[in-house]
């Protein structure tokens, strides 16, 4: 996935605005926290303290990848910037940046999967009156797995090796695949992305023995690495109006807003990014949490 010349420009472009920024004498000796958009600044800003600290949404992973090893070659601004980026399959591949070392990842697949701990699993349950079940968040998880290997299948065996990518914009998990009953099968994912005109044409998508063989070969029971958030959400959505149909008003920007709600500092305190972030931020003898 090497960046084109007008990502580079783009990356190049937005250094120049951070560092306009940070030469701003209202900004003096502020720390710039980079996250990858909106959603993410609405988490992170409860725990980092906004006196030292301006938090700034760069939209997508990509951008990250491609912003911060300027940011970690330059004199001023690796003293100045960090990034939070979410980990994606990053973990399961081994996959290092050695040349952003102010890039931090989150522990698990994302912010989503990163918040989705035992309480919160309690606090959905009990916000849409289901049968508590403090194994609703894995259950999901491993309900929709062919879904989530397939999507670790396009990054790592299609675009990966250069390839054009599976497209699965549009396809939501409660819609097009999950019923919030049975497990996803092999059909049902082949039937809602394979079977798209615009996947077909590309003669990337594996026969259904190469997929098996890649889930063989790469089998993991660390699902919150395999798992889109996003995807995980649209799931937990399904199930719950299954076991509870008064649920039907309940939609993915609800749970979001429960999980969210539900993740405390201590919950946050507790991970490798909370860590890393720490630890660089006392080298450097910078205090940067809220109190």
């Amino acid at each position: 996935m090497g960046n084109t010349v007008l990502e580079n420009t783009n990356a190049e472009t937005f250094i120049e605005e951070i560092r306009l920024n940070l030469n701003n004498n209202i900004n003096d000796n502020r720390i710039i926290v980079l996250v990858e958009g909106y959603d993410d600044m609405k988490v992170y800003q409860k725990f980092f303290d906004t006196g030292k600290v301006d938090m700034q949404p760069v939209n997508t992973c990509h951008k990250i990848i491609g912003v911060m090893p300027l940011v970690c070659s330059d004199t001023m601004l690796k003293e100045r910037v960090i990034a939070i980026k979410d980990a994606d399959f990053d973990h399961l591949m081994s996959v290092t940046y050695p040349d952003s070392p102010n890039m931090f990842l989150t522990d698990t697949h994302d912010i989503e999967t990163m918040m989705m701990t035992s309480q919160c699993c309690i606090n959905i349950c009990s916000e849409v009156i289901v049968h508590e079940k403090t194994h609703l968040i894995m259950d999901v998880a491993e309900a929709i797995r062919h879904f989530s290997y397939l999507k670790y299948y396009n990054i790592k065996e299609i675009i990966g090796k250069h390839r054009p990518g599976l497209n699965f914009e549009g396809i939501k998990v409660g819609r097009e695949i999950y019923d919030g009953i049975s497990d996803v099968t092999l059909e049902d994912v082949y039937n809602a992305v394979g079977n798209r005109s615009d996947n077909a044409s590309k003669g990337v998508m594996p026969t259904k023995e190469e997929f098996s063989d890649f889930m063989g070969v790469n089998s993991t029971e660390d699902l919150m690495n395999l798992t889109n958030g996003h995807d995980l959400i649209n799931g937990i959505i399904k199930k719950i109006h299954k076991m509870n149909p008064m649920t039907k008003s309940y939609g993915s920007s609800d749970i979001e807003q429960i999980t969210r709600a539900s993740y405390s500092f201590t919950d946050f305190s507790q991970t490798e990014l909370y860590s890393a972030i720490g630890s660089w931020a006392n080298e450097r003898g910078i205090d940067l949490w809220r109190n």
